[in-house]
C-alpha cells in the first residue's frame, strides 16, 4: 500500500512538473506577438515597415549562413558521441564563416539597397540585423546536436522560453530609450547573441563544449557535408526569394507606412 501511494505521489509530481513546463512555454510564446505589437506601437507604421522589411531581407540569406549544417550535424551526432564534438565544431566553423560573409556583404551593400528601394532608413536596421543569422544558426547547431542525442528539452528551453523572453526584454529597453528601428534591430541582434550563449551552455550539458570550440579552429573540415549542402542551399535560397517576392515589390514601389501595414496584417 505504501509503495502504491509513493508511486502515485511520484506520478502526480511528474504530471504537475509537465503541466508547469507547458504553461511556461505558452506564456513565453505569448511574448512573440507581444514583441511585434510593441515594435509597431513604439515605431509607428513607417518605422515598423522599415524594420520588418530589413528583417525580411536579412532572413532571405539565413539559409546561406546555415549552409545545410543542421542536417549534417543531425546525421553525424546520431551515429555516436565519439566524433560528435568534432562534427559540431566543423559545422560551427562553416556557419561562422558563411555568417561573417553574409554580414559583410549586407553591411557593404546596405546603402545601395536603401538607394534601390528608395528608403535610406533601411540602411542602419539592415546592418544591425545582418548579425542575426550568424547568432541564430550557431545556436541552431548546438541545439540540433542535443536533439540528435534524443534530448529535446534543451531546444525547448532555449528556443521556446529563453529566446522570446530575451528578445522582448532587449527590444523593450531599446524602444523605451527611443532608439528607433535601428535600435530595435541592434537589440534583436544582442538578444540572438544571448540566445546563442544559452544554447552553448545547454549543449555543454550533453557534449564537451571546450573540445567543440577547439574543433572550430582546428581539425578536418567535412568536405562531403559541403558538397551535399551546396545544391540544397541554392534551392532553398531560390525558394526563399520566391516566397518574399511580394515584399520586395512592396519595398520598391510602396512607402514605409504601407510596408508596416502589410507586415502587421
Amino acid at each position: 500500500m505504501t509503495d502504491r501511494w509513493a508511486e502515485a505521489t511520484s506520478d502526480a509530481k511528474r504530471d504537475a512538473r509537465g503541466a508547469a513546463v507547458n504553461v511556461l512555454g505558452i506564456v513565453a510564446q505569448a511574448s512573440l506577438p507581444a514583441f511585434h505589437v510593441q515594435l509597431a506601437r513604439f515605431l509607428g507604421a513607417a518605422g515598423y515597415g522599415l524594420y520588418t522589411w530589413s528583417a525580411m531581407f536579412v532572413d532571405l540569406f539565413s539559409v546561406v549562413t546555415l549552409f545545410g549544417c543542421d542536417q549534417a550535424v543531425m546525421r553525424q551526432v546520431s551515429l555516436g558521441r565519439r566524433a560528435s564534438a568534432s562534427s559540431v565544431g566543423s559545422a560551427l566553423r562553416v556557419v561562422l564563416v558563411s555568417g561573417a560573409l553574409v554580414f559583410a556583404g549586407i553591411w557593404l551593400a546596405a546603402p545601395s539597397i536603401g538607394a534601390f528601394v528608395g528608403k535610406p532608413g533601411v540602411v542602419a536596421p539592415l546592418r544591425c540585423l545582418a548579425l542575426v543569422p550568424l547568432f541564430y544558426h550557431a545556436a541552431t547547431i548546438f541545439l540540433v546536436a542535443t536533439q540528435a542525442l534524443g534530448v529535446m528539452r534543451w531546444a525547448f528551453w532555449a528556443r521556446s522560453v529563453a529566446q522570446p523572453i530575451v528578445l522582448l526584454g532587449t527590444t523593450s529597453i531599446a524602444l523605451r530609450a527611443g532608439f528607433g528601428p535601428s535600435g530595435a534591430a541592434a537589440a534583436v541582434a544582442i538578444g540572438m547573441g544571448a540566445t546563442a550563449l544559452v544554447a552553448a551552455a545547454l549543449y555543454a550539458r550533453e557534449l564537451p563544449l571546450g573540445e567543440t570550440l577547439r574543433a572550430v579552429f582546428v581539425g578536418r573540415l567535412d568536405r562531403e557535408m559541403l558538397r551535399v549542402a551546396v545544391p540544397l542551399v541554392l534551392a532553398n535560397l531560390l525558394w526563399a526569394l520566391v516566397a518574399r517576392i511580394d515584399s520586395f515589390f512592396l519595398g520598391k514601389y510602396g512607402d514605409a507606412t504601407e510596408l508596416g501595414a502589410y507586415a502587421a496584417c
